[in-house]
């Protein structure tokens, strides 16, 4: 379902009726919140949610167990339920451009991540568990996209493994 450039500021909680939807995409909109009933979108594997306006996720985000990708990037998050460690089959994740100061210690069990974008979040900090975990699933095969200047907060991370996403 493609729901862009609409201006649309609120999603009507009626989405949570569309159980059998697999892709949605709500980009270049204003939205600032999600309704809950997002979570009852079961069979959802594509979520495009960039380019609008929020603030926050519903908890209920962790119930798209069969989410894949999960697209957040140029929105105003300034963090994320710890529920996302819910998401066991998320492969592409991208929270690029936001107001993010941390992520849930829960994000570090997206054992399946392929991609995953974090750069232009100029307070994000990340725990020594946490640069543990992207260290890890880099070796993984997986590739982090973090902002050069977050290098030198995370040295066990090489230089050469860090992509930024201007590039």
């Amino acid at each position: 379902m493609y729901i862009m450039n609409n201006k649309l500021t609120e999603l009507p909680r009626e989405i949570g009726k569309l159980v059998n939807l697999e892709s949605l995409y709500l980009m270049d909109n204003q939205l600032t919140k999600l309704p809950a009933e997002i979570g009852n979108l079961v069979n959802l594997t594509y979520l495009n949610i960039k380019r609008n306006k929020l603030k926050e996720l519903p908890a209920e985000i962790g119930n798209l167990v069969n989410l894949e990708s999960l697209y957040l990037m140029e929105n105003a998050l300034t963090h994320i339920p710890k529920e996302i460690g819910s998401l066991f089959n998320l492969k592409y994740l991208t929270l690029k451009r936001n107001r993010l100061t941390s992520l849930p210690k829960e994000i570090c069990r997206l054992g399946q991540l392929k991609e995953l974008f974090m750069d232009e979040n100029p307070d994000l900090l990340l725990s020594d568990v946490q640069k543990s975990w992207i260290s890890h699933i880099e070796k993984s095969g997986c590739k982090v996209h973090l902002a050069d200047e977050e290098v030198k907060y995370t040295p066990e991370i090489t230089k050469a493994a860090i992509y930024a996403a201007n590039t």
